[in-house]
């Protein structure tokens, strides 16, 4: 392909790619004195879900993405004194990952064809423009591994006040290394040229990935027997995440690397909870989420934007044992801009969004 030559994309230019989602967790607390506990968190920290159609035109960056990592963290604490608690634990967390995108042999064929001196640049013009960002020309990558990795965390509490509590925790960043496989589709007229260059052949995939640590502080006032009062922050190391990088066990296909360059970013939140009487409690609060992703590096599988949460709940002591807890919470997203090229396209856009996320949460003690 000839130095910044582009061509139109054949398809659907406008889609939400938003895909609804159950995220479990459970929570398993044990107390052996009445100074020490042992504790077990299951948790998705990191995760998301896009898909586009099979005719959008973000198809050759982006078709269907889904991430998850599923934490598992065994944790001990110690009430050490009346003001004072400490507590930490290990995080082994296994991480999954599917990604799909389309592959545009329209103009991967004719370029592989010039790079290689087989036609000039005239015929190179010509077969992408008939051909180029065209549906029937389009085949598919799919890749999907999982990996394993472990981590810790650390925190404490200190009540300086009765009704005032302090607390500061940090959990540490994950490094995974991804096992699993790179499955292809190649269109039939392409088929011949595309097995005697070696490429686009079904093969083992590995890949490296930083998750991040993040640091949390919040401070917990009661202002009336009735009225708790939390503010919260929480500062998360996405400058760890870099690149994807996708290497091949096939030789003849090249890495597949991905720029995502994200930032550092900050979450704040300020909630309340209401007790209206011995068995039914209210909250309430609003949070600020920034983005870790650029204007420079955001691509289609994450089109995010900072978020602005709106949330309340309400909390029912059913029994002197179980204790029902719902939340509803309306996320805002703000504008963002996509402007990403991939090898041999570039595709902009503008996003804006909002969500509705409803938990729903039983606790029972023995």
């Amino acid at each position: 392909m000839l130095p910044g030559q582009r061509f139109p994309i054949a398809g659907d230019n406008g889609q939400d790619p938003a895909v609804a989602k159950p995220i479990p967790s459970s929570y398993f607390l044990f107390s052996p004195t009445d100074r020490l506990r042992l504790g077990l968190g299951v948790t998705v920290p990191f995760g998301l879900i896009t898909s586009y159609a099979a005719d959008s035109q973000t198809r050759y960056q982006a078709l269907y993405s889904q991430v998850e990592a599923y934490d598992f963290n065994p944790s001990i604490a110690y009430k050490v004194n009346d003001w004072l608690s400490v507590g930490g634990g290990a995080s082994v967390q296994k991480f999954k990952a599917k990604l799909t995108q389309a592959v545009d042999f329209g103009t991967l064929v004719p370029a592989t064809l010039y790079q290689r001196g087989l036609i000039g640049a005239s015929q190179l013009s010509s077969m992408l423009a008939a051909g180029s960002g065209q549906l029937a020309n389009d085949g598919r990558a799919d890749l999907e591994g999982t990996s394993w990795g472990v981590g810790w965390d650390a925190g404490v509490i200190v009540e300086p006040m009765p009704g005032t509590k302090l607390g500061l925790s940090y959990r540490s960043g994950i490094n995974q290394q991804i096992q699993g496989r790179a499955n292809f589709i190649v269109p039939t007229q392409y088929q011949a040229l595309v097995n005697a260059v070696g490429a686009f052949q079904d093969t083992h995939a590995t890949a490296d990935l930083s998750l991040p640590g993040n640091v949390w502080a919040g401070i917990t006032q009661e202002i009336t027997p009735q009225l708790t009062l939390d503010l919260s922050y929480q500062w998360t190391e996405w400058s760890r995440f870099k690149a994807i990088r996708v290497d091949f066990a096939n030789v003849n296909q090249p890495p597949q690397i991905e720029e995502e360059n994200y930032q550092n970013s900050s979450f704040v939140a300020l909630g309340g909870s209401y007790k209206w009487d011995d068995q039914l409690t209210l909250r309430s609060g609003v949070a600020y989420d920034e983005t870790p992703t650029t204007d420079q590096s955001r691509d289609f599988r994450l089109p995010d934007g900072d978020r602005y949460w709106l949330s309340m709940g309400a909390s029912y002591q059913l029994t002197d044992n179980i204790t029902l807890s719902g939340s509803y919470t309306h996320l805002l997203f703000g504008g963002s801009t996509v402007d990403h090229s991939g090898e041999f396209d570039t595709v902009s856009a503008t996003t804006s969004a909002s969500t509705e996320v409803i938990s729903a949460e039983a606790a029972m003690r023995f």
